[in-house]
């Protein structure tokens, strides 16, 4: 019998990722043993947790399809989700069907065991492709707070980050009720499906979804973030402790800041002299990304590359070429990589979105929170009131003792949305 764990310390404990939505792994063996001519292995794989991680698509040994029975209906793997044992009769995460003698059952850890085919000896040449945790699902109860349903597995963005905050982060539930409504909201925008040119056919492919693991080095809101970045039309809020998604770039403005010293009654609500903002120089705007993703239709999934050039912007910097990347997206559709590419390089690189105003602002402006879309008008900037700019609140701090607010804006066109649907297709890499 020989013991594998990759990792010094982690015998009795191997430290698992959280995967959500599908994802492919080599597992972290932990013990293999002769039996006959062939060779049975025992390989975590992920973090396994209150409901479990939901299966196996499909195994790989050296690149060669390893099913679960061989022709003759002979078990040659088996997989256990990950969920609390019971003790070594419990059917789903008990002993080891392969490892009778071993006195050990693992709760929470979802893992693999089995026998190799002929000829291998490794656990190292394993590629296994598995579908990760399964999610609560949520409603509105009579009281318009959150209620839960039935755990099922998903890649949903909302289902995903609930489950990063209130699993992981330990946020209770309370923390989402102020804001129940756009929870679900966020659900079924992530799920509505959009068509898409694949070239040889058109499919439907869901607007977002959040194919991605997780170490458990990396804190909770570090992890939400990861997952909101999959879903580029949206963004979050935490409100005096309440946690609001905002489903849409597409939102009215909350609140105006003005400052004109001119106005015989005094309309202003900008703080004197705190009023600044540079454009940025062309050679310091990237002008050629390269984004990378794994392709989630290929049968390996498939590492392949997105290139956005700005050949007009790197013209205005006299040729200078500013790369950015490549920019890893994760396990996805074509479809979304090509999305997610075309929003991060409108907020990057196309103006206004290059424009940053920095402010103080009077008590007036105490409802305006991170992400929300404000106007301005200012003197400085010749912007008079009838014609103000839109601009969404990139950061904001209270300063108690002067009674102001400070903000980062940064300037948006509310007729060009940095996130569009049709951002996608065909597809690129056939």
């Amino acid at each position: 019998m020989e013991f594998l764990l990759r990792q010094s310390g982690d015998r009795s404990n191997p430290i698992l990722p959280r995967l959500y939505g599908k994802g492919s792994t080599r597992g972290i063996p932990y013990i293999k043993a002769q039996d006959g001519d062939r060779w049975k292995f025992l390989s975590f794989l992920a973090a396994g947790g209150r409901y479990g991680c939901d299966g196996i698509d499909r195994v790989k040994v050296s690149g060669a399809d390893f099913p679960e029975f061989d022709g003759s209906s002979v078990r040659q793997w088996r997989f256990h989700p990950g969920t609390r044992s019971t003790g070594y009769g419990d059917a789903v995460q008990g002993r080891p069907e392969f490892w009778p003698e071993l006195d050990l059952v693992f709760s929470y850890k979802s893992y693999i065991e089995g026998l190799l085919p002929e000829g291998e000896d490794d656990p190292n040449n394993l590629e296994i492709f598995m579908r990760g945790l399964k999610l609560m699902d949520y409603s509105i109860d009579v009281n318009g707070n959150l209620q839960k349903e039935t755990p099922v597995f998903s890649a949903n963005n909302s289902l995903a980050s609930l489950d990063v905050l209130r699993e992981v982060g330990k946020m209770p539930l309370t923390r989402f009720n102020r804001w129940a409504d756009s929870w679900i909201e966020f659900r079924d925008v992530c799920n509505e499906e959009l068509e898409w040119n694949k070239g040889s056919e058109v499919i439907s492919v869901p607007r977002y979804d959040a194919h991605i693991p997780f170490s458990q080095q990396i804190d909770p809101t570090t992890a939400f973030e990861a997952i909101m970045l999959r879903a580029p039309g949206c963004g979050w809020q935490d409100v005096n402790g309440g946690v609001r998604i905002l489903t849409t770039p597409d939102r009215e403005p909350v609140h105006r800041f003005t400052f004109d010293p001119t106005q015989f009654i005094k309309l202003s609500n900008i703080a004197k002299n705190s009023f600044s903002g540079t454009p940025r120089a062309p050679e310091d705007i990237y002008n050629y990304l390269i984004f990378s993703y794994r392709d989630i239709e290929s049968d390996v999934y498939e590492e392949k590359f997105i290139d956005e050039d700005r050949a007009e912007l790197r013209d205005m910097a006299g040729g200078i070429l500013n790369q950015l990347g490549p920019i890893e997206l994760g396990l996805m559709y074509e479809s979304l990589a090509q999305r997610i590419a075309k929003s991060m390089v409108r907020l990057l690189c196309d103006a206004p979105y290059t424009r940053q105003f920095d402010l103080k602002g009077q008590m007036d402006s105490y409802h305006v929170a991170k992400l929300d879309n404000v106007e301005i008008t200012h003197d400085s900037i010749d912007v008079r009131e009838t014609e103000p700019l839109t601009a969404r609140v990139l950061k904001e701090t209270f300063e108690p003792k002067k009674g102001e607010r400070s903000f980062t804006l940064q300037l948006i066109d509310p007729d060009n949305p940095y996130y569009r649907d049709t951002d996608h297709g065909p597809k690129q890499n056939p």
